[in-house]
């Protein structure tokens, strides 16, 4: 599958931008952006086709996090987990994230802690050479 290289500049953008702004005070945010090996369980998890090759692409902050239980809240619509006038936004940035990678038959996983900062996992099919 190609990608649509508009979506996936504005993915990027939404995932930077929000580990900017959760970054934690007096601390200098770090962004991390790598790719991952991938096992077969991962994506018969998701209920996908193991023969299918997917990339994982990890993006990784050291900000705020936040608790497990809002791992799939944060992608519905105008969700947001800070209601404070520091954290700006319309609560639709990480819900364009996911339709993003939806659109491009993908999957993503969110993994956080508190204080300790927050990973999103991007699975997208590709065609290996």
């Amino acid at each position: 599958m190609r990608i649509i290289p508009s979506q996936i500049h504005q993915l990027f953008i939404h995932l930077i931008t929000n580990s900017i702004k959760y970054a934690k005070k007096d601390t200098n945010p770090k962004i991390r952006i790598g790719i991952e090996e991938i096992t077969s369980d991962e994506i018969i998890d998701f209920g996908a086709d193991p023969d299918i090759d997917y990339i994982k692409i990890a993006i990784a902050d050291n900000g705020i996090g936040f608790h497990k239980n809002f791992e799939t809240l944060i992608f519905n619509p105008f969700y947001k987990l800070q209601n404070s006038n520091e954290h700006y936004g319309s609560g639709l940035g990480l819900t364009l994230v996911q339709k993003i990678v939806y659109n491009h038959k993908g999957f993503i996983k969110v993994s956080s802690e508190p204080n300790k900062g927050t990973v999103v996992y991007i699975y997208l099919p590709y065609e290996s050479n």
